[in-house]
């Protein structure tokens, strides 16, 4: 096995492009956390309003079950 010269290895890393490197995976993480946290209040109130709703329905059942 002959010795690759340091060019030689850099060359060969840089043009292998096959799959993705961790870089490119932080990089769509830190992407979508930043969607995330953008949208936290208005997810956060949909969740609220759906929350409040099943509650609504559920004191309503339990109300008309125990006034039978």
């Amino acid at each position: 096995m002959e010795k690759m010269s340091l060019m030689t290895r850099i060359r060969r890393k840089l043009t292998n492009r096959s799959g993705q490197s961790t870089t490119e995976y932080i990089l769509i993480l830190a992407i979508v956390v930043m969607i995330a946290s953008k949208m936290k209040n208005k997810l956060q109130g949909t969740v609220d309003n759906a929350v409040g709703g099943v509650d609504k329905i559920i004191q309503g059942t339990v109300n008309e079950m125990g006034s039978q």
